[in-house]
C-alpha cells in the first residue's frame, strides 16, 4: 500500500514539475515583456519549493528538479534583458528598468525585501562611530 501510494505521489511530483518546466518556458515565447512574465516566474517558484516537503524518499529527485527550474529561470531572465536590449522601440533605460524588475521579484520572492532598512541602519552605524572618533 505504501509503495503503491510513494508512486502515485512520485508521479504526481514529475507530472507538476513537467507542467512547471512548460510553463517556464511559454513564458519566454509568449508573454516575454508582458505583466504575466513575473507572475509565471513566481509560480514556477512556488511549483519548485512546495513539494520539497514530500517524502524524504523523493528529496534526491526534487533537488535535481529544482536545479533545472533555476536555470531555467536564469536563461528566462537573460533571455528577457537581452530581448529588449536587442528591440529598437525600447532605449537603454527600458532594458535596465526590466532587468531591474526582474531582479527586484526574484529577490522578493526569495525573501530579501530589507534592503533599504539594512542600508540605514548601516548609515546610523557609522555615523555613530564617526562621531565617536571624532576629537
Amino acid at each position: 500500500m505504501t509503495d503503491n501510494l510513494l508512486t502515485i505521489v512520485s508521479t504526481l511530483e514529475v507530472i507538476v514539475m513537467a507542467i512547471a518546466v512548460t510553463v517556464m518556458l511559454a513564458t519566454i515565447s509568449v508573454a516575454k515583456r508582458t505583466i504575466m512574465a513575473p507572475v509565471m516566474l513566481m509560480l514556477g517558484f512556488l511549483m519548485v519549493i512546495a513539494p520539497m516537503a514530500l517524502n524524504t524518499v523523493l528529496i534526491m529527485t526534487v533537488m535535481m528538479w529544482k536545479i533545472v527550474m533555476t536555470l531555467t529561470i536564469a536563461i528566462i531572465i537573460v533571455i528577457r534583458s537581452f530581448a529588449i536590449i536587442v528591440s529598437v522601440h525600447n532605449g537603454i533605460s527600458a532594458a535596465i528598468s526590466s532587468v531591474a524588475g526582474t531582479i527586484r521579484i526574484v529577490l522578493w520572492i526569495m525573501g530579501t525585501g530589507a534592503g533599504q532598512q539594512r542600508k540605514t541602519d548601516e548609515q546610523h552605524f557609522f555615523s555613530d562611530r564617526i562621531h565617536f572618533y571624532s576629537p
